[in-house]
């Protein structure tokens, strides 16, 4: 695999291009095992902040000569894909999970300059197996940014990191995670797959109009002919909602495709997919270790409901609200609609 470069430099503020170096991401992965120490300078107001970030080298993920985004773009050679955790004070431990399970083998997680033991502030650098033009570069970038609920500034063509770096503030937190594996291929991995797919759900979801807010429930009540008997509460809700209303409602996030980022996510990765290889209306399946219905089984829609939108309540309460307030065949309620039938079937009457 041919070396691949990216331009850094030891000052933001310093836009002169004779004094920009290029390095590998093997010299990256050295300097985050001894970084740049600046604990000795003050790290409390935003003007010390400011001041310690003029101090820290930064890099750009690519070898070009300028960071002005026209010439960025122009040059491509990108290289490196970078998520910044600034949200959600995320352990190590979780983003490492959350990249195993998107089958990526050579990454590095360190603390930025700006985390503390109270907010941790991780930064992913991923580097690729060769160098790809603007356009590819940031349909992979806005999937990992997606995918982690990362910073989306990342995302602009000339955005600078700075290198791993010691401050006052880091100083009690500063930790490195690394796996040395074969770097992404940019255009065959699983990961290239879903950043693709998750493209395409970019343009489809433009070409739509926004919905509005929902203002209720996401249960259809809508009249349909049930033919005689009982109706089973538990089919009908699931055969009456709309998978994609019910968990958006719930708290789920659209990920890639047909999975979804379930709100008690820590790593903000999709780890839930509606699976149709079982059931053709669809089964929940989660792989997130914080969900309750991750349990290696294929979940219903009402399964999904009770854990995320009613907890705390039983089954047959759950199943009581939704009979009495969904509206099926003679503008009656399922519950006065199985009451009549209960009521006739008693005096052999036909519904």
């Amino acid at each position: 695999m041919e070396r691949q470069y990216i331009t850094v430099g030891e000052s933001h503020r310093n836009n002169d291009s004779t004094k920009f170096y290029r390095i590998s991401y093997m010299d990256i992965l050295s300097r985050s095992l001894s970084p740049h120490d600046l604990t000795s300078m003050p790290f409390n107001t935003l003007a010390d902040k400011r001041y310690v970030k003029e101090k820290c080298w930064w890099c750009i993920p690519s070898d070009c000569a300028s960071k002005q985004k026209e010439a960025m773009v122009s040059h491509g050679n990108y290289s490196l894909l970078i998520a910044d955790l600034d949200y959600g004070n995320h352990d190590q431990q979780a983003i490492i999970d959350a990249l195993t399970s998107l089958k990526i083998d050579a990454y590095l997680i360190y603390d930025t300059v700006s985390s503390t033991v109270e907010c941790r502030r991780s930064r992913i650098i991923i580097p690729l197996a060769e160098s790809v033009g603007y356009d590819d570069w940031l349909i992979l970038q806005r999937a990992l940014t997606y995918m982690f609920g990362a910073d989306d500034a990342m995302e602009n063509a000339n955005q600078i990191s700075y290198l791993p770096t010691l401050s006052a503030g880091n100083k009690a937190c500063y930790q490195v995670s690394k796996r040395e594996g074969d770097y992404l291929d940019p255009f065959q991995s699983e990961f290239a797959q879903q950043a693709i797919e998750l493209a395409q759900t970019y343009i489809t979801e433009d070409e739509q109009p926004i919905p509005s807010p929902p203002t209720q429930d996401p249960v259809i009540h809508k009249t349909h002919s049930t033919g005689d008997g009982f109706i089973d509460p538990i089919a009908e809700f699931n055969r009456a909602n709309d998978w994609s209303a019910l968990l958006r409602y719930c708290g789920f996030k659209k990920g890639y495709g047909n999975r979804w980022i379930a709100p008690c996510s820590s790593s903000g990765v999709p780890g839930v997919t509606i699976s149709t290889k079982y059931r053709a209306e669809g089964g929940y399946v989660s792989s997130h270790s914080s969900d309750p219905l991750s349990d290696g089984k294929l979940h219903d829609k009402l399964d999904v409901w009770c854990v995320y939108a009613r907890p705390g309540m039983t089954l047959g309460n759950v199943l009581r609200e939704f009979a009495e307030s969904h509206v099926v065949c003679g503008g009656l309620t399922l519950q006065q609609h199985n009451q009549n039938v209960f009521k006739a079937n008693k005096s052999g009457e036909v519904v």
